[in-house]
């Protein structure tokens, strides 16, 4: 939401369908990793917190590094 109000709609379905997915992807790519580290022991919250922003922001890095390229 916060995306959408700040830069505005995107023009087109298919952007839409880009924006959506840019964000959507790196989700559920860190949630899976981190549920994956996570499952063998328990952690504090904070912990769990703070592994899952970095691993969302480092596979967020990681789809748009191609892009940066160009």
């Amino acid at each position: 939401m916060l995306l959408f109000a700040i830069a505005g709609p995107p023009p087109s379905a298919r952007a839409l369908g880009a924006v959506v997915g840019s964000l959507v992807v790196p989700l559920a790519v860190g949630s899976l990793v981190l549920w994956l580290i996570a499952r063998k022991r328990a952690w504090p919250f904070w912990l769990l917190a703070v592994v899952g922003v970095l691993l969302y922001f480092g596979v967020r890095l990681l789809t748009v590094l191609p892009q940066l390229g160009r």
